[in-house]
């Protein structure tokens, strides 16, 4: 009763919320503050000063910045240049990269058959299917060789022992393919774990260079309506199935690389 006399006692109060409630520049518990209006030659003044500031600081700290730190860089090329040497040759893995240097590093072709074919390795692909419908591609590395040693080898010791290849499943990173395992001859992991006794095979997730699906086509919106959950929720078990099925195991080595 009390509070009420006096709101009535005090109509000006009322006056007074009504008039901030109108206000725009009055700060609320629920939308921050908004500035006044400016003038159009306040608006220009700090627009002006603002790209004044910012061009200021990326050329002197980010331009000048990146020249000071990459002075001692350029007097070590200089300096070796003078000396007829070459500036990186303290850099690991120099030696291995001269003699490399001369080889034949062939022809960059979308086909994983062809680099395996490089080290005398053999490529199978195989498809496997997503409970969503997305048909992925794998590839399967094999050792076809004579004196290599098969998916299944058989020792005699008392009795007969059937000893598999462990399967190793490789997955490339976000915006790459399983080409990324096998573009360095034998120095790529997928060749280096075959020639090693591992069953090696690769996974690329759905949207490969030729999407495919069940009942859907890529000119469909429903085609591409996924993100990264599908591609861990559904691709990666469905590959990982596939591998334990073919080659009769429970567990499999997922290997993946950084996401980007």
């Amino acid at each position: 009763m009390e509070v009420d006399s006096r709101r009535q006692s005090s109509p000006t109060l009322n006056d007074d919320d009504d008039a901030l409630k109108g206000d725009e520049t009055h700060a609320s518990p629920v939308f921050p503050t908004i500035p006044p209006r400016f003038s159009t030659l306040a608006i220009w003044f700090y627009g002006f000063s603002s790209a004044m500031l910012s061009t200021f600081f990326l050329v002197f700290y980010v331009l000048i910045g990146a020249l000071i730190k990459s002075l001692p860089t350029i007097a070590w090329d200089v300096w070796s240049w003078c000396q007829f040497k070459d500036p990186g040759r303290f850099r690991p893995f120099y030696e291995e990269e001269m003699e490399r240097k001369h080889l034949d590093t062939g022809k960059l072709v979308c086909d994983i058959g062809y680099y395996a074919s490089r080290v005398g390795l053999e490529c199978d692909e195989v498809k496997t299917e997503t409970e969503d419908g997305f048909i992925l591609t794998m590839q399967h590395i094999v050792d076809r060789r004579p004196g290599a040693t098969p998916s299944k080898s058989i020792r005699a010791l008392i009795i007969w022992l059937t000893v598999d290849k462990y399967p190793v499943l490789l997955l490339h990173g976000l915006l790459q393919a399983s080409g990324t395992f096998c573009v360095n001859d034998d120095s790529s992991l997928a060749f280096y774990l075959c020639k090693s006794g591992y069953d090696v095979w690769m996974g690329n997730n759905r949207a490969y260079f030729k999407p495919e699906h069940k009942t859907l086509k890529p000119s469909d919106p429903k085609f591409w309506a996924w993100n990264l959950q599908e591609m861990a929720s559904l691709d990666l078990p469905a590959m990982v199935s596939f591998v334990c099925q073919k080659t009769h195991h429970e567990k499999v080595s997922p290997v993946r690389t950084p996401l980007i």
